[in-house]
């Protein structure tokens, strides 16, 4: 939902994350920016965001995705499945 603090949460974050040693980068994109870049002439976005999903979960980086709802309801749920939890 908007205006709960997701986003005054992921930069309150990024702020502190060497007192808290958080490892890892926090990288932050828009929906819609995620998509263009992960289409390709063989695939859609739609099968490479569970390859990006895999490489951040063998990682200890963080990817904040702003205007999440641009993706579909499935996405979102593929999104919250795919990525590891902290």
């Amino acid at each position: 939902p908007s205006g709960v603090g997701k986003t005054a949460l992921v930069w309150e974050m990024a702020h502190q994350h060497k007192k808290f040693k958080i490892k890892g980068r926090i990288l932050e994109t828009t929906a819609s920016l995620l998509i263009k870049e992960l289409m390709t002439e063989n695939a859609g976005w739609e099968y490479n965001l569970p390859l990006l999903c895999k490489e951040l979960a063998a990682t200890e980086d963080y990817l904040f995705v702003r205007n999440l709802a641009e993706l579909s309801p499935n996405t979102c749920c593929l999104l919250s499945v795919g990525v590891k939890s902290a």
